[in-house]
């Protein structure tokens, strides 16, 4: 539907990489993958990237900085 290949059907095996997206939400309490408690009120915002069809254990450079670049921009939900 954005227009990253013609068959959606072979996404994965030929453009695994894409797209690379960041799901936000407000604080809440959560466990991280390591099994950590966060309490809501010890996190600003909740951020988790999607990176070849999986959620990933970290917070890649690319995602940071896209987080960031959206914190500064009015009206944006990280904002």
């Amino acid at each position: 539907k954005i227009g990253l290949i013609d068959d959606w059907s072979k996404a994965a095996s030929e453009i695994p990489f894409a797209p690379f997206i960041s799901i936000v939400s407000a604080p809440k309490k959560h466990t991280t993958f390591n099994g950590r408690d966060i309490d809501e009120v010890d996190c600003d915002i909740i951020s988790r990237l999607v990176f070849m069809q999986t959620m990933h254990k970290a917070h890649p450079v690319t995602g940071t900085i896209a987080l960031g670049a959206a914190a500064r921009i009015p009206g944006t939900l990280v904002y």
